[in-house]
């Protein structure tokens, strides 16, 4: 098995671990935080959604709040995905492995150019943040 680097991840926080085999337990390279991510919607707006008049009449409607938690989720994944993309062209990993509830496992995919997604050999879909090494090694290649 070639070096590979772990990314564990949720919409908030994120930890990058390097395995140079299939049975040793990685070990912690980096940790990455967004702390945005895990915010209510309530607490990332100040105020109430704008209110706009009709494009024809006298009527008035309340606009549509932008989706702020994704928004967050896009912008932590991106930094994650610069991350990987300075480690790749240093030479520091040849493969990586996702491990990520399965929306926020998309929203990183779509980050990701061409070239590190063609390093992505394993992924499970399931948030371990909170697990030790080994049990993620275990679900990984076990």
């Amino acid at each position: 098995m070639e070096h590979t680097w772990i990314i564990v991840a949720d919409s908030s926080r994120a930890r990058i671990l390097s395995a140079h085999s299939r049975v040793q337990t990685p070990i912690d390279v980096e940790a990455l935080t967004h702390p945005e991510g895990r915010m209510k919607p309530q607490e990332l707006t100040s105020d109430r959604p704008g209110r706009t008049f009709d494009s024809s009449g006298d009527g008035r409607h309340g606009m549509e709040p932008p989706d702020l938690h994704h928004h967050h989720q896009e912008v932590f994944a991106k930094e994650i995905v610069d991350y990987l993309e300075k480690g790749r062209n240093s030479g520091k990993f040849a493969q990586l492995a996702l491990v990520a509830p399965p929306a926020f496992l998309g929203v990183l995919r779509q980050k990701m150019n061409g070239h590190l997604g063609k390093l992505v050999t394993h992924t499970v879909q399931k948030n371990l943040l909170e697990q030790d090494n080994e049990t993620i090694r275990a679900n990984l290649f076990d």
